[in-house]
């Protein structure tokens, strides 16, 4: 493997296939209704807390198996999960501990998602949970697509009816309105700036779309070489991809760029040093053209040059505010993020914009270490994949450690990032020479060396 697994519960050295068949399985409807029922999450204003009772179920199927691996290096992110519970000695409010349980409730449960993916490969193949992911990535491309076309729409949920007759106090709190009552798009006419409208269903937040798009799209990649030809599977995720990037490119999200240009670069200069350096150079050539076309069509330099003059100078005051809080606090943080020194009222808290600053202030400077390092970890050991699809996952790893500078990753990112770690983590196909071709020829013929990097175990 590319990483050695820990047994627990488990004789080590037992052949992983025998030992697999004598356990009860795992389920494959927990990944499928978490990733798949996206779309039913929104409509009932239950995407941003789902992850938690799925988790649950997924613990249930994980106990039942008598047998949790881990990969090394867990203990990391368990240090990490250690110190996120322990700053709730810092709290003294009712408000904020309602704060701290929701985003320790979806730190644990994709901590479960993870171990689920990663223990789950007996069972559910690579493709398999790929094609969940799919149907998350398809919903999201649609939800861009009417965050473009019907900016100022907004969904209203069962639960705010619910919440509106039996509890109206709850509704007009910020976060709780903003799960019920969801934005087709972040936008403002009457903002000071005049920031054009940036899709965000069926997130919050257009950085949150910015977010995934980011992780998902490189496994698309993988899944559309994954799948074989002449299949409708294979043509839907052939006009998915090139049109997804449309409303990506409305959202003039920055950081989404920077993500994938790491993904593409890491993946690039591994392949061209396997000797794929032509066909580097040519998808490079088609992307850009690709790039180049939509940047003017939808003007992105323009919207880029006002969302810079609107957020940068904001970002800049935070971080530097985020900094000097974690040196008053540095073992447990504030438990929350704390409100802003800025003279601006409108300013955001300290502790937001990107995950690393919210956990460096909420939860301290070990936190946020062990909390980076275990994605830092995933990445370094799974730079010994050599299939195509394992170069791609650790990509995404590591761009998606990088994006927390940036990026708020609760609710939404962090389950897709630990599948990806759960991914990378997996046992790649049967060594072969080099890298054999890129696809398979039929539906029973998978390739060890193409981007898909599974074997017929997997399917």
């Amino acid at each position: 493997m590319s990483s050695e697994p820990l047994g627990v519960g488990a004789a080590s050295g037992a052949d992983p296939s025998r030992r697999s068949r004598s356990r009860p399985p795992l389920a494959a409807w927990p990944l499928a209704w978490l990733f798949a029922g996206v779309p039913l999450w929104w409509v009932t204003g239950l995407i941003d807390v789902i992850v938690v009772p799925i988790a649950v179920v997924m613990l249930y199927y994980l106990r039942r198996t008598g047998g949790v691996r881990v990969p090394r290096g867990f203990a990391v992110w368990l240090l990490f999960l250690a110190f996120m519970l322990g700053s709730v000695i810092q709290l003294t409010q009712v408000l904020p501990y309602l704060t701290f349980g929701y985003r320790a409730g979806i730190y644990l449960a994709s901590t479960v998602v993870f171990l689920y993916a990663y223990n789950s490969r007996p069972w559910i193949s690579d493709r398999r949970l790929l094609g969940y992911l799919a149907c998350y990535f398809a919903f999201m491309v649609a939800g861009g697509f009417l965050g473009a076309l019907a900016p100022v729409g907004r969904l209203r949920t069962p639960m705010y009816y619910v919440l509106s007759s039996q509890a109206p106090s709850l509704v007009t709190n910020e976060l709780v309105q903003a799960m019920v009552v969801r934005p087709f798009a972040q936008y403002s006419p009457t903002n000071y700036f005049q920031v054009p409208p940036r899709p965000a269903a069926p997130f919050l937040y257009t950085n949150n779309w910015g977010n995934a798009y980011s992780l998902l799209l490189p496994l698309m990649v993988v899944l559309l070489f994954q799948t074989p030809r002449r299949t409708w599977q294979r043509k839907v995720l052939t006009i998915l991809i090139p049109v997804s990037a449309i409303p990506a490119t409305l959202t003039l999200n920055r950081g989404m760029f920077i993500g994938l240009a790491i993904v593409a670069v890491c993946v690039g200069f591994r392949l061209a040093l396997h000797g794929y350096l032509a066909r580097v150079l040519l998808i490079t050539g088609v992307v850009a053209v690709v790039g180049v076309v939509l940047w003017n069509v939808f003007n992105v330099s323009a919207g880029l040059e006002t969302r810079t003059e609107a957020s940068t100078n904001t970002r800049a005051s935070l971080y530097s505010q985020s900094l000097t809080a974690a040196k008053a606090s540095p073992l447990f943080g504030y438990g929350n993020t704390i409100p802003s020194t800025s003279s601006n009222p409108y300013d955001p808290q300290v502790g937001t914009q990107g995950q690393f600053w919210m956990i460096l202030v909420s939860h301290g400077v070990v936190a946020i270490a062990c909390f980076v390092g275990f994605f830092l970890v995933v990445f370094v050991t799974t730079l010994r994949r050599r299939d195509i699809a394992g170069m791609t996952y650790n990509a995404v790893v590591l761009a998606g450690a990088v994006e927390t500078l940036y990026y708020g990753l609760v609710p939404y990112g962090l389950p897709l990032l630990m599948v990806a770690a759960a991914l990378a983590l997996r046992r790649p196909p049967s060594p072969k020479r080099g890298l054999s071709r890129l696809e398979p020829r039929s539906a029973h013929e998978v390739g060890v060396g193409q981007l898909a990097g599974v074997d017929r175990h997997d399917e």
